[in-house]
């Protein structure tokens, strides 16, 4: 796994690494047999999770070795809780605390472009995990916001016709991990197209992973969009 691979993960994972507080655990009895400590080491990751008999489990990796210049170190964590069925597939998830706030700041018109927003949140955008959904009447598609601004300009550079870019006649911006809907905008033409908003997360954010037990000794972790395994300790 190269360096590049790390950033590509990093932007796929919705969570802020350290950003999960305790949470209490499920009290439906999980397999004991899965219960335990697993890890994975190479040159340039190192993670573990552990499955605690109580349900509740902590899952890390980070990376080790160099940091890269003007590159943040990689860390990925999430505390939530598992269950199992006797076949080992396992389903780690949490629970929001308390809702998010998505707090409209400006709505204005602007000439130059059909539609744009921008959002402002702290820490790094791409956790977060906000989408935006575009409903031109007759397809709806869904966008991945991993710098929280959008705009679709009067003409796309590939209309050789220069018509003018299409509006669309509803724009949701939702969270992707429960698929909530922070805002609904109607747009119509000459009325605002210019928004700006302020995004809040929940103390926890949601998020739900499979897993799955590898034989007697590993397990298998989703990882962004692949997964990683881990050896069991003794």
């Amino acid at each position: 796994m190269i360096r590049t691979t790390l950033t590509a993960l990093a932007l796929c994972l919705t969570q802020p690494a350290g950003a999960q507080p305790a949470q209490r655990a499920v009290s439906s009895a999980q397999p004991e047999q899965f219960a335990g400590r697993y890890e994975y080491s190479d040159r340039e990751l190192t993670g573990f999770i552990e499955l605690r008999r109580d349900g509740s489990f902590d899952y890390q990796v980070k990376a080790v070795g160099p940091q890269v210049e003007g590159e943040g170190q990689f860390w990925y964590a999430l505390t939530g809780v598992w269950q199992a069925n006797d076949f080992g597939d396992i389903r780690l998830s949490n629970t929001p605390t308390a809702p998010p706030r998505l707090a409209q700041l400006i709505a204005t018109r602007d000439p130059s472009v059909r539609a744009a927003f921008d959002i402002a949140a702290p820490g790094i955008f791409s956790n977060y995990g906000l989408g935006l959904s575009i409903n031109d009447g007759e397809d709806r598609v869904l966008h991945m916001l991993t710098y929280g601004e959008w705009t679709l300009p009067l003409v796309e550079a590939w209309d050789k016709t220069r018509t003018g870019t299409k509006l669309p006649r509803k724009l949701e911006i939702i969270r992707s991990g429960d698929d909530l809907v922070l805002a609904t905008l109607d747009l119509a033409p000459g009325g605002p197209n210019r928004f700006s908003f302020a995004y809040t997360p929940s103390p926890i954010e949601p998020f739900q992973l499979d897993a799955r037990i590898d034989g007697a000794t590993g397990i298998e972790v989703e990882f962004g969009q692949a997964s990683i395994k881990m050896s069991r300790k003794p």
